[in-house]
């Protein structure tokens, strides 16, 4: 069985970060790794959670998605 792609999440809006979440998690090929509320501390899980691919929010209090992909 092939591996499933590993997502992680950036979103500050709680109801969609849960969503996306359980979105993600009900996809067999998918698996959330984590799902945070900013980027602050963004190399650090990305670093823990070593995803394929990172779902991020672009206007988010604090760091920005734009300023963390930079």
């Amino acid at each position: 069985m092939p591996e499933k792609i590993r997502v992680l999440i950036f979103e500050d809006h709680a109801q969609m970060r849960n969503m996306y979440e359980l979105m993600l998690d009900s996809e067999p090929d998918m698996l959330c790794v984590g799902a945070q509320e900013n980027c602050n501390n963004a190399i650090k899980i990305i670093e823990k959670t070593l995803p394929d691919v990172i779902l991020m929010d672009i206007q988010m209090p604090g760091k920005s998605g734009v300023e963390a992909a930079r």
